[in-house]
């Protein structure tokens, strides 16, 4: 009946599929991942894009939760290859009249900072950072790597409390109306506000979502980068689940999940191969290839279907510039403030939250702001081997609609135009870029869709994090405990919760419901 058989398939070998599969490969059972690329790893992509020898990470590149990420540590990553490097500067703004802020891993450095534009607004930021900190670190974060609760059950938890109280009324807000409440300061307001965008992809007005303001201003997610380029997580998950006794099948297409009398039980691939799940069939990639381009026609439910072609993916895409340079960029403003050429996530173009506004508007309506917004880094400032020696790499992104005015193949005929648009910007700021670009590579929304399918529209996150796809409601309260309709088919994938973004949570949680149904003889 099987060409191969496995108890569980994983379908998708980006980061939460290779951690699940490592997990469940760890507790004695037979696992396999099907891939239809060449290589594992997703998002976790590493490149030499430009010149050979530089190297450049094409998708993700800001780690935020490592320190946090229960896979990192049990499935001893760092023994595996993955090192990671916090940059002690790890956002700076540089407004357009050379105004400066800077965001340190250490909290008095950033104190300082922010009192140059309002001493007011830096006993506020010590009194948030002081007083939230803990409840984040012990509440906000563990969250992550649970199934989530139903909403009652967490009000009910926090309405205990006055301070749960307060929290729960700054919830309710959306980022920018808690900002207001608390700060004066365009720039500091701005870079928390950037800061949510990306790489988090929640937007200033996304109401419910308040309390988002205070996670970046408690510093407890830390930017962090893999030594030697993103890929090098993918390559840690690998070789690990090789010693837990898993295997990858690259280059394989997965055409339909194989459903008898409502079970899932193995996967049809594109070559005609049948391979067999005893246990489980678990989905790392999104919704609408898992439940319509993998299901034959009547195996779902049609209110559900509905529900799930109405799940809203991300409101804007990442366009993103990687360059090869002889020097890195030297910024004018840094003559005031040296460390802000240090900065790991350096924001251009967002000097007020007014015109921050604006270019979120447009980008809404399909339209590209006139002036980019800009998050620059330079990688090798940090770790020198992702360049030749005395060589440096740059990538910038730019928020971006999907669809220009309607129309999203517009961007094979603009991407490389808005390339330069954005490097003039750029070079306002720091005068030597042009003149130290070796290579350049643009990659627009419209190419992370051809290349990784299940970031349908650009969508890295997989779906909006808004306030009715969050938590209990990612991706739909019939979904939310990443079991499926169809008995032994199981979701794993970033429209899970907590989302996207190299958190590893969506992974982790879909292993702990296997494991346990597994154990309770349910599978």
């Amino acid at each position: 009946m099987f060409d191969a058989e496995y108890d569980v398939v994983v379908i998708g070998a980006g980061h939460n599929g290779l951690i699940t599969a490592n997990y469940l490969a760890k507790e004695g059972l037979k696992v396999a991942v099907i891939e239809r690329r060449y290589e594992a790893g997703g998002g976790l992509c590493t490149e030499e894009l430009t010149t050979p020898g530089f190297k450049h990470n094409l998708h993700s590149y800001y780690h935020v939760l490592v320190d946090h990420m229960p896979a990192y540590k049990e499935l001893k990553l760092k023994e595996y290859g993955a090192e990671y490097i916090c940059p002690e500067v790890q956002t700076g703004l540089v407004t357009s009249d050379g105004k400066t802020l800077t965001i340190h891993t250490d909290i008095e450095k950033t104190l300082q900072s922010i009192s140059k534009l309002s001493e007011r607004d830096a006993e506020t930021y010590k009194s948030l950072h002081d007083g939230y900190r803990e409840f984040y670190q012990m509440i906000v974060i563990p969250a992550l790597y649970t199934l989530p609760a139903k909403p009652s059950e967490r009000v009910g938890v926090l309405e205990q409390t006055e301070e749960g109280l307060e929290f729960l009324r700054l919830d309710r807000l959306s980022p920018i109306e808690v900002l207001n409440e608390f700060f004066e300061s365009e720039e500091l307001k701005s870079v928390i506000l950037n800061e949510l965008i990306y790489p988090r992809w929640i937007m200033p007005d996304y109401k419910g979502l308040g309390s988002m303001a205070l996670l970046i201003i408690t510093g407890v997610e830390r930017k962090q980068l893999c030594v030697g380029g993103s890929h090098q997580l993918a390559h840690a998950l690998w070789r690990s689940l090789m010693d837990n006794g898993g295997v990858v099948l690259g280059c394989r297409t997965v055409e339909r999940i194989i459903v008898e009398d409502g079970e899932a039980r193995g996967v049809l691939l594109s070559t005609g191969e049948r391979i067999g799940a005893r246990k489980a069939v678990i989905s790392s990639v999104d919704l609408k290839q898992t439940f319509f381009d993998f299901m034959e026609d009547g195996t779902v439910d049609k209110n559900l279907l509905k529900k799930i072609e109405n799940f809203k993916l991300d409101e804007y895409s990442p366009f993103t510039i990687h360059l090869a340079l002889r020097e890195p960029p030297k910024l004018s403003a840094s003559v005031r403030e040296p460390s802000v050429d240090e900065s790991f996530h350096l924001i251009l173009g967002s000097d007020t939250t007014d015109s921050l506004s604006d270019k979120i508007e447009k980008i809404r309506r399909g339209k590209i702001p006139e002036e980019p917004i800009l998050y620059c880094s330079v990688p090798t400032l940090y770790d020198r081997l992702q360049a030749p020696p005395n060589r440096h790499t740059a990538v910038i992104v730019s928020p971006v609609p999907y669809s220009v005015n309607g129309n999203a193949e517009r961007w094979d005929e603009i991407k490389w135009d808005y390339m330069e648009t954005c490097l003039e910007y750029y070079s306002e700021f720091a005068p030597n870029l042009k003149n130290s670009i070796m290579g350049k590579f643009a990659f627009s929304p419209l190419d992370i869709e051809r290349r990784l399918i299940n970031m349908q529209k650009g969508s890295p996150f997989m779906g909006r994090p808004t306030l009715d796809q969050i938590e209990y409601f990612r991706p739909l309260p019939e979904l939310s405990d990443f079991r499926t309709p169809i008995k032994r088919l199981y979701l794993a994938n970033s429209s899970c919760h907590p989302g996207g973004g190299i958190t590893g949570g969506p992974g982790y949680i879909a292993s702990r419901v296997v494991l346990e149904d597994i154990k309770a003889g349910k599978i």
